[in-house]
């Protein structure tokens, strides 16, 4: 009787998948067939052979939905949500003007990136004996967003530090 139910359950093994989701980001909401399956990176679970609908959403990431076809055994699905995007486009009224966003110097008179929607930006415009200018900006998700920035007024207030280190541009002299 052991061995008859041995063989049996090797056999129905065969209809059924032991699926494991790679979740990214962890607090994503996922369903598989309608149904949720909570977690977090990585949740297991037990499905029958054939076809099944993953879905996965999060704020301020591209809603993924997919249809796999299962077989029989062990399987590792990747669920990778995909950051909602804009584009943001800074023109200085200086070419030498530097420009940082989120913290991070970019670029020098303009600089266009990919940054992500729905969220706050900040961007530095800076130099030098100058006032550093400071924008908070969001795009929309798909939105091509173009600022205009002025550099802030010369001063000769030797206080005043631009907010990050700053290197004269190549090939700008003066």
């Amino acid at each position: 009787d052991r061995k008859a139910a041995e063989e049996t359950m090797a056999e129905l093994r065969g209809f059924v998948a032991e699926v494991t989701l790679a979740v990214d980001p962890p607090d994503a909401a996922v369903s598989v067939d309608g149904r949720e399956v909570p977690g977090g990176a990585e949740r297991r679970l037990t499905l029958n052979v054939g076809e099944h609908r993953i879905v996965a959403e999060s704020p301020r990431f591209r809603r993924f939905d997919s249809v796999v076809s299962l077989a029989g055994g062990a399987r590792r699905l990747d669920v990778r949500l995909v950051a909602d995007l804009g584009e943001l486009s800074i023109v200085a009224d200086d070419p030498e003007a530097a420009i940082a966003v989120d913290g991070v110097p970019l670029g020098f008179g303009t600089w266009t990136g990919k940054v992500s929607a729905g969220e706050r930006h900040t961007v530095h415009v800076y130099k030098p004996g100058h006032v550093p200018t400071v924008l908070e900006i969001t795009v929309v998700k798909g939105e091509r967003r173009e600022v205009k920035a002025v550099l802030g007024a010369r001063t000769k207030d030797t206080t005043v530090a631009t907010p990050f280190p700053y290197t004269r541009p190549p090939g700008r002299h003066g």
